[in-house]
């Protein structure tokens, strides 16, 4: 029983009410249920709301930040697509004009290089004419070797500015492959120096994580060396083969007078009065595998160069 009191103008009055328990329990259960489940999709349908708020920023910067990774692995094409807050957007745009302009920069520089090539080469070759038009055969040949070493180190330059400092894809060769193939170019030069060619080149696949221009520079750059700085009739051992520790091997020896320096792998170092930028690239290109190049004395107590590349 309930007594509910009442205070009216002649007096108090009390009035009571009878409730059973039943009658005061009924549609208890019912409504708990009601409230409980409006409850419980009001806590889902803000946790849903949550979620797509945070998305609409976190997706754009998941972006913003695979372009930012792309770029830093020389895909200078990769573009961010511009969405999101108004703050996240101005970072898309301001990424896309900052790739756009160094791109813009890179081919300026590649220009500017390829037109430095032209204007050189046309002075080198009225002064090779010159050489020759000497009448004193050693002095003719002393300036003319002198010219080839001019012509040899600005193909360097150039080889080296021009190579790019990675790719936007994975690009795959195969060292065996392109081995023979510059051996092979080679040769017909050494058979005119009289050069005997010896190689040791594995059949097996020795897939490598660089593009074929990259290893075919590298092995350039080595065997180009012993042409310009051995006297003909020295001749050279090619060896390339897969080691078991997920290396490939490719060992260069020659039948030379070796090098007075081993530690000629620094940038413009060089031992025989070159540029020295073919050792470098063949460095840079062996250490972005995981590998790298050394330097020592053959067997026979030539310049061996052995460069060792990552396959992973």
């Amino acid at each position: 029983m309930i007594l509910i009191p009442v205070f009216i103008s002649s007096g108090v009055r009390i009035i009571a009410v009878n409730i059973s328990h039943d009658a005061l329990t009924e549609g208890l259960l019912r409504a708990s249920v009601v409230i409980g489940g409006l409850a419980l999709a009001l806590f889902l349908a803000s946790l849903f709301i949550a979620d797509r708020i945070a998305a609409s920023i976190t997706r754009p910067l998941t972006e913003l930040a695979k372009t930012a990774d792309a770029l830093a692995e020389g895909n200078l094409d990769a573009r961010a697509t511009p969405d999101g807050p108004p703050e996240v957007h101005d970072v898309g745009t301001a990424i896309n004009a900052l790739a756009k302009r160094i791109g813009e920069l890179l081919q300026a520089e590649r220009q500017s290089i390829a037109d430095l090539s032209h204007r050189l080469r046309t002075p080198l070759t009225a002064l090779r004419l010159d050489a020759e038009a000497l009448s004193d055969a050693p002095e003719r040949g002393r300036i003319e070797n002198d010219i080839d070493l001019l012509e040899r180190g600005l193909d360097d330059v150039i080889r080296a500015a021009n190579h790019p400092l990675n790719s936007d894809l994975i690009q795959l060769c195969d060292a065996g492959e392109i081995t023979q193939l510059r051996v092979q170019f080679w040769s017909a030069l050494a058979e005119d120096q009289d050069r005997p060619v010896t190689t040791d080149i594995s059949d097996d696949p020795m897939p490598l994580p660089i593009s074929a221009d990259d290893l075919a520079a590298c092995l350039d750059a080595a065997l180009g060396n012993i042409f310009a700085h051995t006297d003909e009739g020295v001749g050279f051992t090619v060896t390339a083969q897969p080691w078991i520790d997920n290396m490939v091997h490719i060992v260069i020896d020659d039948e030379g007078t070796g090098l007075n320096q081993t530690s000629l792998t620094e940038r413009g170092v060089s031992g025989s009065g070159s540029t020295g930028l073919g050792l470098d690239i063949m460095r840079r290109t062996t250490e972005s595998t995981g590998g790298g190049l050394r330097i020592g004395k053959s067997p026979t107590g030539g310049t061996r160069l052995e460069m060792t590349f990552g396959t992973n």
